[in-house]
């Protein structure tokens, strides 16, 4: 009978480039950690554009309550209103 589970040797090996290749496929992607955090202003995205040359994002801005991962829950600071979207969808408030 053929031993079927591999030898830890060949476990780390593969563990290594698998952690090789996240890390290269990381940087030509040039992705990196998420900086808005609990408490910033942020803009959400549209998810219906009217027309082209209309704004991508909404004119009001919208504050960030809590954050899980890329998971974020931000309050609309005109209405009160509450909506989950995620973290791709936002653009911080500048100045």
């Amino acid at each position: 009978m053929i031993n079927s589970t591999p030898h830890s040797s060949m476990q780390d090996r593969d563990t290594e480039i698998k952690e090789k290749r996240k890390e290269n496929a990381d940087r030509k992607r040039h992705a990196a950690e998420s900086t808005i955090g609990v408490g910033e202003e942020v803009y959400v995205k549209k998810v219906d554009k009217v027309n082209k040359l209309s704004s991508p994002f909404y004119e009001v801005p919208h504050t960030v309550v809590t954050k899980n991962g890329n998971d974020v829950e931000i309050e609309n600071d005109d209405t009160g209103q509450r909506l989950r979207r995620y973290i791709v969808h936002l653009k911080r408030v500048e100045g």
